[in-house]
C-alpha cells in the first residue's frame, strides 16, 4: 500500500488515522484496491451483525440488508458474501416479471445460496394531480393491479420448481426440486 499511496498503513486500524489519501500512483492497482477493499468491508459488516444478532436471539432468522439491484447490478461476489451471513437475501428491484428479472433472481440464489426475497417493488400511474409517482409506471391503476398480479403469480409459479423449506426457526434452506 505505501508504494502506491505514499503511506505507511500496517493494520486495519491504521486506515481510521488517515484523513488525506494521496492520488495513487498506479490507477489499476488503485481500482483492484478499492474492490478489495468493499470485499473486507462488506463481510464484516455482515459478520459483525450476524453475530451480534444470534449473540442475543439464537433463532432469529436474518435477512441483512436490502440489496438495490438497479442499474449495473453488483459483482458476483456482493451476493456470495452476503449468502454466508443471511438466511434469506433481502433485495430491491423494480422490474417487471419477465425472463430476464427471473434469469437475475435465480442467478442471487445460486451465488448467495439463499432463498431472495425482492422486498420492494412498485407499480405505478401518474395521475393529472400528480408531478410524478414512484414504481414503474403503467398506463391506468387497474394496470397497477394487473402488475402487482401477473408478478406474484409468476413468483408463486417459480415456487413450484423450488422447495422453500423452513427447517427451524432459525434456518431456513432452498432446495432445487420439483414439488
Amino acid at each position: 500500500m505505501a508504494d502506491n499511496y505514499n503511506i505507511e498503513i500496517n493494520k486495519w486500524d491504521d486506515i481510521a488515522s488517515v484523513s488525506f489519501w494521496p492520488e495513487p500512483k498506479n490507477k489499476k492497482k488503485w481500482l483492484v484496491d478499492q474492490e478489495e477493499m468493499s470485499k473486507q468491508i462488506l463481510e464484516n459488516w455482515h459478520k459483525i451483525n450476524r453475530e451480534s444478532i444470534l449473540k442475543y436471539d439464537p433463532n432469529h432468522l436474518i435477512f441483512g440488508d436490502k440489496i438495490f439491484c438497479h442499474g449495473k447490478g453488483h459483482p458476483d461476489w456482493v451476493f456470495e458474501i452476503v449468502g454466508k451471513y443471511v438466511d434469506v437475501l433481502l433485495i430491491q428491484d423494480y422490474e417487471m416479471l419477465k425472463p430476464s428479472h427471473i434469469k437475475e433472481l435465480e442467478r442471487y440464489h445460486r451465488l448467495s445460496g439463499k432463498p431472495v426475497l425482492n422486498g420492494d417493488a412498485s407499480y405505478a400511474v401518474t395521475v393529472k394531480e400528480q408531478k410524478a409517482s414512484k414504481g414503474l409506471q403503467v398506463e391506468s391503476h387497474t394496470a397497477v393491479g394487473e402488475e402487482y398480479t401477473t408478478y406474484l403469480k409468476g413468483i408463486m409459479n417459480l415456487l413450484q420448481s423450488y422447495l422453500l423449506n423452513l427447517l427451524s426457526t432459525s434456518h431456513l434452506s432452498f432446495h432445487q426440486q420439483p414439488l
